[in-house]
């Protein structure tokens, strides 16, 4: 019975086992892809919030503790704009979601956070 079993799949053997193989090159490749594509993701990520607080704090000091924090948020999306554009390429926030992220971090500044 082995080897009429043998005699069968011997010579699928070969191509049976280059299958197997090149599915787990194919696995190993999607996690690595994944593993850095989330960290690509984080630095951007982390880059946007840095540049937002940056923005802040230049926002405050031009236009000074009286300016609204509209106006101070406004100051930081465009500093934002102007020195992560690559990490607003990759993560695409709309607008209202930039806007909020600027004056949420006018907040923590204002606050001394």
């Amino acid at each position: 019975m082995l080897d009429i079993i043998n005699t069968i799949l011997a010579p699928y053997l070969p191509d049976l086992i280059g299958a197997a193989v090149t599915a787990l090159i194919g696995y190993a490749v999607a996690l690595v892809r994944a593993k850095f594509g989330i960290e690509i993701e984080a630095r951007n990520r982390e880059a946007l919030h840095s540049a937002l607080t940056t923005g802040a704090l230049l926002g405050l000091a031009k236009l000074g503790v009286t300016a609204s924090k509209d106006e101070v948020a406004a100051t930081s999306v465009a500093y934002v704009k102007a020195s992560v554009p690559g990490a607003l390429a990759k993560l695409a926030p709309s607008e209202g979601v930039l806007s909020a992220l600027a004056l949420s971090k006018v907040e923590q500044v204002t606050q001394g956070k």
